[in-house]
């Protein structure tokens, strides 16, 4: 079998397509560990917690920050794609936006009878989110 240079990478969360192209591989965690997609991968299905996802095409890197979502690749190896809840692009992820949004969700959380189920999960889902992506912005 010829090894092909680079695969069909697809990132997409429910209001955005994020990145959709040829990449030579990408790289991100699943729950079962770190991963890193070469062309003509291994078919297989994971899911995604918490995690950056590095794609790279020649020489360039595209960083996301990506929260729950899942991963397929194809039986040949040539498309891989990537379904999120949430993204975010690396670059424009700044610790002052994403520390007034944490207040603000923190001072939510603190009158639990003014929110349903619902409302209380998915703000402590963002909760997690928010603050994993500050870990992740001290790392660099």
């Amino acid at each position: 079998m010829s090894q092909t240079k680079t695969f069909n990478f697809t990132l997409l969360a429910p209001t955005k397509e994020w990145f959709s192209g040829p990449a030579d591989s990408v790289h991100f965690s699943t729950k079962s560990g770190e991963m890193e997609i070469l062309p003509e991968h291994v078919s297989l299905v994971g899911i995604i917690d918490f995690t950056i996802v590095k794609v790279r095409k020649n020489g360039h890197v595209d960083e996301f920050l990506v929260r729950s979502g899942a991963v397929s690749i194809d039986p040949e190896g040539k498309e891989v794609r990537m379904l999120a809840q949430d993204v975010q692009d690396r670059k424009s992820m700044d610790k002052k936006s994403l520390k007034e949004y944490l207040t603000f969700v923190v001072d939510k959380l603190k009158k639990p009878e003014e929110l349903s189920k619902y409302q209380i999960n998915f703000l402590e889902d963002t909760k997690v989110g928010l603050e994993k992506s500050f870990e992740i912005l001290k790392q660099n």
